[in-house]
């Protein structure tokens, strides 16, 4: 059983497009309390910010399950990505209005984007094992594009 540690529909479609039908299971973390925590070490760049997110979710979303005494394996999926522009990280917009905006301001330019997936094995008799690859990728925001918004 996969269980999907994130309300995004984008990721919840990517997941049953590729056949798999995952339980939700929503964490309630507090995405900026685990930001604040990880910028605050030397070093801290943006693939690890979005990686301790991504794993943040996975973990609480692995001790309500593991709590709740289910049995049989799981695997926990949690996510996170954030947009490197002009050397500020930011994270999805806060609103539709925040996206818009968003995008206006992009006009042009272009972005990296970084996403950091973390996957937790929960087995029945030996509890949960982190694995976490990463990923990025540039994004170029066309001229164009937020005239169609």
């Amino acid at each position: 059983m996969i269980v999907l540690a994130s309300k995004s529909s984008g990721r919840l479609a990517t997941l049953r497009a590729a056949g798999i039908e995952p339980q939700v299971a929503v964490s309630e973390v507090d995405e900026r309390a685990v930001e604040q925590q990880v910028r605050s070490a030397p070093d801290c760049g943006p693939q690890v910010v979005v990686q301790a997110l991504a794993l943040a979710k996975a973990q609480a979303v692995a001790h309500q399950l593991g709590r709740s005494g289910l049995a049989g394996w799981r695997y926990v999926v949690g996510c996170d990505s954030m947009l490197l522009i002009d050397g500020q990280l930011v994270g999805k917009p806060a609103s539709a209005a925040d996206a818009v905006e968003r995008w206006r301001s992009m006009r042009g330019r272009s972005a990296t984007l970084f996403t950091g997936p973390a996957v937790i094995s929960l087995s029945p008799t030996k509890g949960y094992r982190p694995a976490s690859p990463q990923a990025q990728g540039c994004l170029l925001y066309p001229s164009h594009a937020a005239d169609h918004l």
